[in-house]
């Protein structure tokens, strides 16, 4: 047996060969596995209540705890843009009674940032009569032009109250900071 290795190994294919099967024989034991460590965090079923960390958003919430973000948001009552803070006790379950907001003491270092909407009367314009024009959707100073790369937008300074022109009719939905990586948005 080991003058016909010999004979194996003087051809090259056979060496190739030979060196193959000793690496996969190297694999092909079945006692010892590899061991396998979880490293993601799964909040599991046994947790009612989750404290909210740096970096949590409602999602992220969700999917580690199995729910969709839509449940928790309706089990704590938080509507868009679900901005969680740092400590806030989430609900992890449906209640059968009450479905009140369940929040920890508010941390006195941070100053809460609160997003409001301008009420305002417009008015309602009924078909276009004359030419079209294009024109800027506030007065202002341009803060920052545009870009090919980065955020791809342009700053205007603009004034609390201001009225801002809307390409078309529609009502806003959204005023504020809470989506992370977008600034200040209407």
């Amino acid at each position: 047996m080991i003058m016909n290795i010999i004979e194996t190994l003087k051809n090259k294919k056979g060496l190739c060969i030979v060196l193959t099967v000793f690496v996969l024989s190297g694999c092909s034991q079945k006692d010892n596995f590899a061991p396998v460590r979880s490293y993601g965090i799964s909040l599991g079923e046994q947790v009612r209540f989750y404290r909210v960390q740096p970096g949590d958003t409602l999602f992220s919430v969700g999917f580690r705890s199995g729910h969709s973000f839509h449940q928790l948001a309706r089990w704590n009552n938080l509507s868009p843009p679900y901005k969680l803070l740092v400590g806030q006790r989430l609900k992890l379950f449906k209640s059968v009674g009450s479905t009140k907001k369940l929040f920890s003491k508010k941390n006195k270092g941070r100053k809460e940032n609160k997003s409001r909407v301008v009420q305002r009367k417009s008015k309602v314009v009924t078909g276009f009569k004359g030419r079209m024009s294009w024109q800027w959707p506030l007065e202002g100073r341009l803060l920052q032009s545009f870009k090919k790369t980065g955020l791809k937008g342009i700053d205007i300074a603009g004034k609390s109250g201001q009225e801002v022109v809307a390409v078309s009719d529609g009502r806003v939905v959204y005023s504020g900071d809470g989506l992370k990586g977008y600034g200040n948005l209407i």
